[in-house]
């Protein structure tokens, strides 16, 4: 229980942290989350923490570089396969082999075994991490390319290197030669048996769906087992585990990119769980490495073997020299991307940008805590803060150098914005057609997003906020107006003054904050269902139901009045704004209020299911913007422009009109 309870706490801290990095992104997630970890391991429960180390190998490794298969883009890595191959095994095996003899030579107290396993673990590269540091830079898409499917295949190259070098060590039976091949043998037997397994199971999903159709929770339920039992085929038969998931990965990912076999439903439900998995997995590896951090630092102090400060200097050049190894292959033996730069500068920044992450700290932990001997493991501390310094070295230096490397852009965007929404919303439109049932709503929503294609992009959000106050402040003076003229009482107006307040809209000027607007909604749609329900409850409290009835529906016509007043008077104001050639801004007002009058006199059942459509449409916006970001085909000012658009339609059409 004590040991659930800690992890509870641990994937807590992932949770602000990520909180933490939507409100100031500028610093690196990773940075958030190491501090979370620093700040937990204050608390008594975290002093000396440690979590069993055959927890990271199974898993936590093996489903995030499964995720990574199956999402790795498999035109991309067909049409850099060589590169890609040179980089994640001719590059690995280089790496560790000349940064282990340099570390044995260099301080001849490390066993040469532990010098190649440190040497295997700071080998794999990170595409999250890089993408992370990056955020803000211009890297060229074809480099961010190349380094993904670098990272994908030598995480695996990295870990079957470090089992080689861990077995040689606990064996105390070492061999350069034999090591070499024991890694080919493992990395492309575990790319074999990953491979067939991957069809077979693939073949499984196939007779499943035929089967049951569309059953999420059934065919998700299989994928997510998948990693695990790939994983402990593949070690059963003495291949390397690791490697046989990445490979099911990709074959999955074939199976969605082209077989098309899952229904479009259970491929979101699929994206948004695994997405959710990786991200708190990911985290989880950071905050750990806060929480153990000051224990290994205490014990590199206590044993007075080695001092902190040498061990930082120590990892230090164990970075400067796996970054040197990086240029020299990437300048002489790699096929590099047709970059605006010179062939030395672009080795350079792919030098630089091999950045170290999680797989790393996931394997550093997976250090065994004991020899078979039953002693303790030699020098484990010391390896875990050697690759603790050389990650955050890996993050750190990229954010000075990169801007030196790349030529001076500007920030404007040479992408047709108009086209770009009108895809956008054409992918929300076609999304929306496959998955919800055919009916009048759904028809209203997609010709409501047909509509929005003839808006402008460039809209004058200020302008916009102005005329909402305006409209709202013209809205209140007309009902407090009735009220004086005696056409209203006062507990109406303060009835429908309330009403106002929960319906206010207002630009957002965030794509992460505009996210916000769905579960408000939610949860008002969820109030009015609660509020309709007592009202219900209580009509057992009339001694005659058909009056309550009564009640409920003159409360309806009073607040339907009160909104045609308020409407009307809105209506006027706007018209009275708007221009010869229709301004937009003016439009987008004034089509929320009257999509907001048309609803109010729809009926409970057709509010809400054309609200949950609209959810799900903007839903689809969202993801099409962040995709797009993520794969760099968009910059983040246009992301932000058409965000704020998506924000603009979304105060027209959710709405609350509960009264």
């Amino acid at each position: 229980m004590e040991q659930a309870f800690s992890i509870g706490l641990l994937i807590i801290a992932v949770i602000f942290s990520e909180i933490c990095y939507g409100y100031f992104n500028k610093i690196p997630l990773a940075f958030y989350q190491i501090a979370m970890g620093l700040l937990l391991a204050l608390l008594p429960a975290y002093h000396h923490y440690q979590l069993n180390p055959d927890i990271f190998m199974f898993a936590i490794i093996a489903p995030l570089l499964f995720n990574e298969g199956q999402t790795t883009s498999r035109s991309r890595l067909k049409h850099g396969l060589l590169s890609t191959l040179s980089l994640a095994v001719g590059l690995v095996l280089i790496s560790v082999l000349v940064t282990g003899f340099s570390i044995h030579a260099i301080y001849p107290a490390l066993a040469l075994p532990l010098a190649f396993m440190i040497s295997s673990i700071v080998t794999p590269t990170d595409a999250t991490a890089v993408s992370s540091v990056t955020k803000k830079l211009p890297v060229p898409e074809q480099a961010m390319s190349l380094l993904k499917n670098e990272s994908l295949f030598n995480d695996a190259s990295g870990i079957v290197a470090f089992n080689v070098s861990l077995s040689a060590f606990l064996s105390g039976n070492f061999s350069p030669a034999n090591g070499a091949g024991e890694f080919l043998l493992n990395f492309f037997g575990g790319l074999a048996s990953g491979l067939i397994m991957g069809y077979l199971i693939v073949f499984l999903r196939m007779i499943v769906y035929q089967k049951v159709m569309d059953n999420p929770t059934l065919n998700v339920s299989i994928q997510w087992v998948t990693p695990f039992a790939v994983y402990f085929v593949a070690e059963t038969f003495h291949v390397s585990g690791i490697l046989a998931v990445v490979a099911a990965g990709i074959v999955h990912g074939m199976e969605r990119d082209q077989l098309r076999l899952i229904s479009t439903r259970i491929q979101v439900v699929e994206t948004s769980l695994w997405t959710i998995l990786t991200n708190l997995l990911n985290g989880f590896v950071f905050v750990l490495m806060g929480v153990t951090l000051p224990t290994v630092i205490g014990d590199l102090q206590i044993r007075h073997l080695e001092t902190v400060s040498r061990m930082i200097l120590f990892a230090l050049i164990i970075y400067v020299l796996m970054t040197l190894i990086r240029f020299i292959w990437a300048r002489f033996f790699v096929q590099l991307p047709l970059l605006n730069l010179s062939k030395s500068k672009t080795a350079a920044l792919i030098a630089v940008c091999g950045v170290h992450g999680t797989i790393t700290l996931s394997i550093a932990f997976s250090i065994p805590l004991t020899t078979h001997a039953g002693t303790a493991f030699p020098m484990r501390n010391d390896l875990i803060f050697i690759a603790t310094v050389v990650i955050l070295l890996s993050l750190i230096v990229p954010l000075a150098t990169i801007g030196m490397l790349l030529p001076e852009t500007n920030d404007k965007s040479d992408i047709d914005l108009v086209s770009l929404r009108n895809r956008m919303l054409d992918y929300s439109i076609n999304h929306l057609r496959e998955s919800a049932e055919p009916s009048t709503e759904r028809q209203l929503v997609v010709e409501t997003l047909y509509q929005l294609k003839a808006i402008r992009v460039d809209i004058d959000q200020e302008k916009v906020e102005q005329l909402f106050q305006d409209a709202r402040r013209v809205e209140e003076e007309a009902i407090k107006q009735a009220e004086k003229d005696g056409l209203v009482t006062k507990k109406e107006q303060i009835l429908y003054e309330h009403f106002l307040m929960l319906g206010r809209g207002r630009p957002r000027q965030n794509l992460l904050y505009s996210m916000w607007l769905h579960f408000k909604m939610r949860f008002l749609f969820f109030i009015q269902r609660v509020r309709i329900k007592r009202i219900h409850q209580h009509t057992s409290q009339f001694e005659n139901k058909k009056k309550a009835r009564h009640v409920i529906e003159r409360r309806k016509r009073i607040m339907h009045r009160l909104e045609q007043i308020g409407y009307q008077a809105v209506s006027d104001f706007l018209r009275e704004q708007d221009t010869a050639q229709k301004d937009d801004e003016v439009n987008i007002v004034l089509r929320h209020y009257d999509e907001r009058h048309r609803r109010i006199n729809a009926s409970e059942k057709k509010k809400e299911l054309q609200s949950n459509l609209f959810i799900q449409a903007f839903q689809t916006q969202y993801e099409y913007i962040q995709k797009k970001l993520a794969d760099k085909k968009i910059s983040p000012r246009d992301a932000k422009k058409l965000g704020e658009q998506i924000s603009y339609d979304e105060m027209v059409y959710m709405q609350n009109d509960d009264f």
